[in-house]
């Protein structure tokens, strides 16, 4: 947050200002083999589309703009997606040139864990690394504590009288269920005898207290942990803490923590990524990294196709399909592309 007057706030050292003043730029090197004859559709008709016909690049950074209701999703995700998951023409009469592709991943904004067991570690897999270093500790030994026990999912590991969630729940006759703190684990959701192993210093609550960035750091030992969480980091996750539950993330922070977890299993092959705004809340600079991400999967062979509104992206992009002119009932029509 920034208070006084304008040349005081663009003068400031400060990331966003260095930005605002056009010190830093965002920046994405364009691809160099773009294939304009990439994906062909014919006549698409989902929703609002009015029997369109286009040419999709493929190749390289593929950006479908316009107003909200102009059609955007319904193209990428109702008829491109659809068909490529069908193996036929979906919500358009003809559809080629997917079958260049070993993987289709559609990337939205639909949430990817519904309970709050579920976090940043659980889901990329790297919460069994961490517990394999916890479960090796001198502690551990002694009090005979395996892998299975740094969960807070686990009996034996987690805390019983809060079954590993940190709080409880009081229902209540007339108004909405009130949770507090657990008196026996104050919070930290393990029980006191995995509580007292420690790895350099550090419980396992501890390590899901950290933010990405911390933990980058921490781990700095880890190839395979350190690897991992400097990928989060780049795909601008750094901010978020490595315990922090699925539910609670906004849909701009799924997508890229599925795209994280896409770079971290290195799914092989020749791919094609679709997108839904991923830039939703972004500063400027995570918008920036984001761009390095999708350059490194484009020089790797694979092609992306994003819809977006970010003036930075549109700018930035290898192709620009815009969709109008207006959204519903009059939209769904090609103005560019």
């Amino acid at each position: 947050l920034a208070k006084g007057k304008l040349e005081n706030i663009l003068t400031a050292n400060s990331l966003t200002a260095r930005y605002l003043n056009k010190q830093k730029n965002i920046r994405y090197s364009s691809a160099k083999y773009l294939d304009k004859n990439g994906i062909k559709i014919e006549c698409a008709f989902a929703n609002n589309l009015k029997n369109i016909t286009l040419n999709i690049p493929v190749n390289g950074l593929i950006v479908v703009s316009g107003v909200s209701g102009s059609g955007k999703t319904s193209l990428v995700f109702d008829v491109l997606h659809e068909s490529a998951k069908a193996k036929k023409p979906i919500n358009c009469q003809v559809i080629s040139g997917l079958g260049q592709f070993n993987n289709i991943i559609a990337f939205d904004s639909s949430a990817i864990g519904q309970s709050s067991i579920s976090n940043v570690l659980t889901y990329t897999g790297l919460f069994t690394a961490i517990r394999d270093i916890f479960a090796n500790t001198s502690a551990a030994k002694k009090q005979n504590l395996g892998k299975k026990h740094f969960s807070f999912n686990q009996k034996g590991g987690r805390c019983e009288t809060c079954q590993g969630q940190g709080r409880i729940k009081i229902s209540m006759d007339f108004l909405s269920d009130v949770y507090v703190e657990c008196e026996d684990c104050k919070g930290k959701r393990f029980s006191h005898e995995v509580l007292a192993c420690k790895y350099d210093g550090k419980t396992i609550f501890d390590i899901l207290e950290m933010t990405i960035e911390e933990g980058l750091e921490f781990f700095n030992a880890s190839q395979k942990l350190h690897k991992s969480l400097s990928t989060l980091c780049e795909t601008g996750l750094s901010y978020i803490k490595m315990g922090q539950s699925l539910n609670t993330f906004s849909g701009g922070e799924v997508q890229r923590l599925k795209l994280a977890n896409i770079l971290i299993s290195s799914k092989a092959g020749r791919n094609l990524f679709l997108m839904d705004e991923p830039t939703t809340g972004l500063h400027f600079h995570d918008v920036n990294q984001l761009l390095k991400i999708i350059e490194r999967l484009i020089s790797e062979g694979h092609s992306v196709i994003m819809v977006e509104h970010h003036p930075d992206i549109i700018r930035n992009a290898d192709w620009l399909i815009e969709l109008g002119p207006e959204g519903g009932d009059g939209g769904g029509r090609v103005l560019r592309g």
